[in-house]
């Protein structure tokens, strides 16, 4: 009896464990290509989540610094809320699905990396912990970049881009069209349909990578239902 209690109880940490895995649920892969981010603006890109797990533990994105700077960093997730019109996005682009949706004004979680290092002359990546959030399937995430030293109208600095088509988790999405921003004192802080500065393919969007665990619920109902196999176990 001991010993089946001793196995049961193996398999109940193991399980926790598999609970508190991180499980990748967003990815679009960078490339050589990285956007020019103007200092203070925040911009927002759609995501449609792949698989079920939607408690949002952690994200990480590259970005591309021609110097050695130092800067602060937000990423937030937003939910995505219907807009009253569609309005044009990235030139050559149909607009999908989440043309009909916007971020909302509040952010549903934040994450500042201040006095962050950026490497002078490669890409740097960036990881955001500690954002543990629940989130439906479809959200906007979004980067803002502040107090970035050594940097003026010539400096190459910014999040690199991925291909929209090239989503390496089953189930999830992105829209092209989608590339939202808002500077505080512009248009009342509102979000505005922007596109991609330069000449990128037009399938492009900021690349990211995203990870959740188990919404809790249905983690707390499996943990609850093994405890209970191994009460039963006990009592027999």
């Amino acid at each position: 009896m001991k010993l089946m209690n001793f196995v049961l109880g193996v398999q109940v940490s193991a399980l926790v464990a598999t609970l508190d895995a991180q499980n990748l649920v967003y990815e679009m892969p960078a490339r050589g290509t990285y956007f020019q981010i103007t200092e203070g603006t925040e911009y927002a890109d759609s995501a449609t989540l792949g698989g079920t797990d939607r408690f949002v533990t952690e994200a990480s994105l590259f970005v591309f610094s021609n110097l050695g700077r130092t800067g602060d960093v937000t990423f937030s997730i937003y939910a995505a809320i219907p807009v009253s019109s569609i309005q044009p996005g990235q030139p050559g682009v149909i607009p999908g699905d989440l043309a009909a949706f916007q971020p909302d004004v509040n952010p549903l979680a934040s994450v500042t990396l201040e006095d962050f290092v950026f490497a002078g002359g490669v890409s740097t990546e960036v990881v955001f912990s500690g954002i543990d959030t629940l989130v439906g399937d479809d959200i906007f995430w979004a980067v803002e970049f502040e107090e970035v030293s050594n940097l003026s109208g010539s400096g190459l600095f910014g999040p690199f881009l991925g291909n929209a088509g090239s989503l390496t988790v089953p189930g999830s999405e992105t829209d092209p069209s989608r590339l939202y921003s808002r500077s505080e004192g512009v248009f009342d802080n509102a979000w505005v349909v922007t596109s991609v500065s330069g000449q990128p393919p037009v399938t492009s969007s900021l690349a990211v990578s995203i990870t959740a665990i188990p919404e809790p619920g249905t983690g707390f109902l499996v943990l609850a239902g093994a405890i209970g196999l191994l009460r039963r176990r006990r009592s027999a």
